[in-house]
């Protein structure tokens, strides 16, 4: 018995992991189509609308093909409410944070949400913050400091505060979007997710808005190709979180980080200095630090120092 229940627990791990997984590899598109729209003359409040309006597309689509009504709990809308205007501010600061500093810069600011996550859940008593993660936590906010090296004037300031704006956001759509997501399933919750924002963005764009669309094929695919992601990597995303926790699924996620760089040189030609990519790696692999399974760290100095202590945590 115990060994089918290890086999049950190690496949439902593993199917949490790949979807994490797959929304990292999606998280890796949204700042790089957007930018492809913004640099293509569209602006932000479109943007954002289409964003909000392409993705209830999307998810109406597959509502309707999965024949699933997305009914809402009357005990849940206030926390579904929450979660979804969370997520809206949390792309207005990421779409605001890359039009003033580095693709990959905004993203690692972004990706300090783990540490976030993790703390809210140790007071909340879902997961525990030992002394290593509190390490592993303080030396990523080294990274970070090296990272912004070279971003020390207004502009670059300004994008960093918008990207920390995001930050602090996405730990809220995180917390808020567990209960949700988990008692509706995630395609029901981030339906509501994504239907919350729309209105926000609705109506931001009635009274501040003015519709700015793209200039050329290219800009027109970002902007299609940013909507339809969007909608997509929360799904996967929560979908994730719902069988590993949220604190696990927020850590895996940091790996979407490398191939958010990447794309970013190969369309931009973004690139970091020496010292930058120093601090860009000591946060990534910090936060894969905090990831480590439970004993890891304890275990491998155990072996080390030759007193290996089997019954320790990370």
């Amino acid at each position: 018995m115990n060994w089918i229940s290890s086999r049950v627990t190690s496949s439902k791990d593993l199917l949490g992991i790949s979807y994490v997984l797959m929304a990292a590899l999606t998280v890796a598109l949204l700042p790089n189509t957007a930018k492809l729209a913004l640099n293509d003359g569209v602006n932000t409040s479109t943007l954002l609308l289409s964003r909000g309006v392409i993705g209830l597309l999307v998810l109406s689509t597959v509502l309707a093909f999965t024949k699933t009504v997305p009914i809402i709990p009357k005990n849940l809308i206030f926390q579904s409410v929450i979660a979804g205007l969370s997520a809206a501010f949390f792309i207005v600061g990421l779409y605001q944070a890359i039009q003033s500093i580095e693709i990959s810069l905004a993203l690692l600011l972004l990706y300090l949400y783990p540490v976030g996550v993790a703390v809210i859940n140790h007071f909340t008593g879902q997961s525990r913050l030992t002394v290593f993660r509190i390490g592993w936590s303080s030396l990523a906010l080294f990274g970070i400091f090296l990272s912004l090296a070279n971003s020390f004037d207004i502009k670059s300031m300004v994008g960093v505060g918008w990207a920390l704006m995001a930050m602090v956001f996405t730990v809220a759509v995180t917390i808020a979007n567990d209960r949700p997501s988990k008692e509706m399933g995630a395609l029901t919750s981030n339906f509501y997710l994504t239907l919350w924002g729309t209105l926000l963005f609705t109506v931001g764009f009635l009274f501040f808005g003015e519709l700015s669309l793209p200039q050329s094929h290219l800009g027109w695919i970002g902007l299609i190709t940013n909507g339809s992601v969007y909608c997509f990597t929360w799904l996967v995303f929560f979908a994730g979180a719902n069988l590993i926790g949220t604190t696990r699924a927020s850590m895996i996620s940091v790996s979407d980080l490398l191939f958010t760089a990447v794309l970013a040189y190969i369309l931009f030609g973004e690139w970091f200095s020496l010292i930058q990519w120093t601090g860009f790696f000591i946060v990534f692999f910090s936060l894969i630090a905090l990831e480590s399974p439970k004993g890891f760290w304890s275990r491998t100095f155990g072996k080390l120092t030759g007193n290996d202590n089997q019954g320790s945590t990370k």
